[in-house]
């Protein structure tokens, strides 16, 4: 085998066995069903964040709504206190 670099020839079973665990060790070598496990965490995982992140901008819309309102109502009330403010002036 002469287009192995030197010392690639002489590892044996004992040094593929070795190479083996080093790459799992380093994950560049993983049961694939354990990769299906943790793709599939992640993917539960990113749903429930998805689910928090919808129910947090509902409650956000529903605020903002809410204190549409708040100033639509101010508005009414510091107009209405303006022209109490007004009259008053006059008298």
């Amino acid at each position: 085998m002469e287009f192995l670099p030197i010392g690639w020839s002489d590892i044996g079973a004992g040094g593929l066995v070795v190479l083996g665990l080093l790459f799992i060790l380093l994950g560049r070598l993983i049961p694939r069903s354990w990769h299906r496990e943790r793709i599939a965490d992640k993917e539960g995982q990113i749903a429930e964040k998805n689910e928090r992140i919808a129910f947090l901008q509902a409650a956000l819309d529903k605020r903002d709504e809410q204190l549409s309102q708040q100033i639509a109502n101010n508005t009414v009330a510091v107009t209405a206190l303006e022209a109490l403010r007004r009259e008053a002036a006059r008298a």
